[in-house]
């Protein structure tokens, strides 16, 4: 039994946007690995510098140094732990919208709600972004005015679709 071509052009493009945000994260999650080592070896090296010395302010210094570094490893591996629970499930709602611009255009916007954000991926979190109320407070075709980000915004709600993602896996359109 075959779906039929619009059920299956929807599904195509869900999967197509899924497959670039999991490589989008699996970079970024790559980059963040590579500076943890790096900001770790610099981190040791400074460490082992500061043991090595002998005037107090050259150790004031270096130990300077080496508080930074710890506050850049600490940072980095948030941020793992953050973006490793990202690619879990990225997000649950995708929402297209075309918002007009003041110059009288208008372009289209995708957004994605998921528990936490990501502004590579154009993922809102939900909890915190304004931008969500525009996916649960709007359907399909329907025009909205909202104050978002300090700014007035007007547009229609083109598309407004939930997605379910189970351990980094697509598995339906709801």
């Amino acid at each position: 039994m075959s779906l039929d071509p619009e059920i299956q052009s929807i599904i195509n493009e869900e999967t197509s946007i899924f497959e670039t945000v999991m490589a989008s994260l699996a970079e970024q999650q790559e980059k963040l690995l590579a500076r943890l080592h790096i900001s770790a070896r610099n981190s040791a090296e400074l460490e082992y510098a500061i043991s090595s010395l002998i005037r107090e302010e050259d150790k004031t210094q270096f130990a300077s140094d080496e508080s930074v570094g710890k506050a850049l490893n600490k940072k980095f591996r948030k941020d793992l732990v953050t973006i490793s629970k990202i690619i879990k499930n990225p997000y649950f709602a995708r929402i297209v919208v075309e918002e007009k611009l003041p110059n009288g255009s208008s372009k289209q916007i995708e957004y994605k709600m998921g528990q936490f954000g990501n502004p590579d991926c154009n993922i809102v979190d939900w909890k915190h972004g304004p931008l969500a109320k525009l996916y649960y407070e709007y359907q399909e075709n329907e025009e909205y005015f909202e104050d978002i980000q300090g700014r007035e915004r007007n547009g229609v709600v083109l598309l407004r679709n939930k997605i379910e993602i189970k351990n980094g896996k697509l598995k339906k359109n709801v």
